[in-house]
C-alpha cells in the first residue's frame, strides 16, 4: 500500500514542497476565518467546534472543505463524552447468561466513538503526531530585520 499523498499547502507548511513534484492542478478552496457552529450541535460538540475553530482558523489550516471533517469530529467528541458518561456509572465486567463474567458491551461503545473521534482529529492536525507534521505560521506578518531596509 503506498503512501497517501499530502496537499501542497501540507508540503509547503511542512518545507518540503519540490516545484518538480507539485500538482499544477490541484484545487484551492477558500481559507476560513470564523465559521458559524451548525445548529443541529449540542452543547458539548458546539464547544468542541469553537475550541478548534479558534486554534486552526489562525493558523490558515482550515479550508472550506474541512468542514464536514470537522463536523464530524465535533460529533464523534460529543458521542465520546456522553458514552464515557454513561460507562463511568456502570461496571467495567457484566456476567452473561450462564454468569460468566464478561467485558461489559458498554465500552465497545466508548472505544468506537474513541476511534472514530481520533481518526477525524488526525485528518485535522490535531494529534501530536500529525501536529509534528506541519510547521504551521499565523497569518500576521512576520517582523524581519530587513523590514527597514
Amino acid at each position: 500500500m503506498s503512501r497517501r499523498k499530502l496537499p501542497t499547502e501540507i508540503k509547503r507548511l511542512k518545507g518540503t514542497l519540490q516545484p518538480c513534484r507539485t500538482n499544477k492542478n490541484e484545487p484551492q478552496y477558500p481559507k476560513l476565518d470564523l465559521i458559524p457552529v451548525p445548529d443541529h450541535f449540542d452543547d458539548v460538540a458546539a464547544g468542541e467546534w469553537n475550541r478548534v475553530v479558534a486554534m486552526l482558523a489562525p493558523i490558515g489550516v482550515l479550508q472550506a472543505t474541512d468542514i464536514a471533517i470537522l463536523e464530524g469530529y465535533c460529533i464523534a467528541f460529543s458521542n465520546y463524552r456522553r458514552a464515557q458518561e454513561i460507562v463511568s456509572k456502570q461496571v467495567p465486567f457484566v456476567k452473561d447468561l450462564n454468569g460468566i463474567p464478561k467485558k461489559n458491551p458498554a465500552w465497545a461503545q466508548v472505544n468506537e466513538c474513541l476511534g472514530v473521534m481520533m481518526r477525524f482529529a488526525v485528518e485535522l492536525g490535531l494529534t501530536p503526531v500529525s501536529r509534528s507534521k506541519v510547521s504551521a505560521t499565523s497569518k500576521q506578518k512576520q517582523e524581519s530585520d530587513f523590514d527597514d531596509f
